[in-house]
């Protein structure tokens, strides 16, 4: 791999978001998200920074069931095109759980796409085992909550609304 920083953020780190190379995310980084992103206890995001530039990532989130131990849950890993094939998405998924480690998650999992060959090799190379049993996703549009995270700010907790009447 080539000479480039490789970090775990935190708060207090979102100014590592403002210089991000193209094409690392879907998209442009939003500010308000990053702040709220890096305040989350359990979520986790590693860089791959060269001369003040994030060429790389890797995200995920820490998560608890009653009948499971912690595990990380492995969101995204993404490269600018420029800088792939210089080892920085298997420092970065090693960083993310060497991490998830450190705090305690027994497993991390990452799903991809069938057909998503440079993923599968690189999770592959950073020691993953293939899960044979096939896996689908559904997604559940909620229209309840704002994509501004300072707006739902004032949501309430879990805590402080313990009750969901279900019909």
């Amino acid at each position: 791999m080539i000479d480039i920083a490789v970090k775990l953020l935190g708060p207090g780190d979102e100014v590592v978001l403002e210089g991000v190379a193209l094409e690392v995310f879907d998209g442009p980084v939003d500010p308000a998200l990053v702040r709220a992103f890096l305040a989350e206890p359990g979520h986790y995001i590693v860089v791959a920074v060269d001369g003040g530039t994030v060429v790389g990532f890797a995200s995920g989130v820490r998560y608890l069931h009653p009948d499971k131990p912690w595990a990380l849950w492995v969101n995204e890993v993404g490269v600018s095109p420029d800088w792939q094939g210089r080892g920085i998405g298997k420092a970065v998924l090693r960083c993310l759980l060497e991490a998830g480690a450190a705090a305690g998650c027994t497993e991390a999992w990452v799903g991809t796409e069938a057909g998503n060959a440079p993923a599968r090799a690189l999770y592959r190379a950073v020691g993953g085992a293939l899960d044979s049993e096939a896996f689908v996703t559904f997604s559940f549009p909620l229209g309840c909550g704002s994509a501004d995270p300072e707006q739902n700010e004032s949501a309430p907790t879990r805590a402080e609304n313990p009750g969901v009447d279900c019909p």
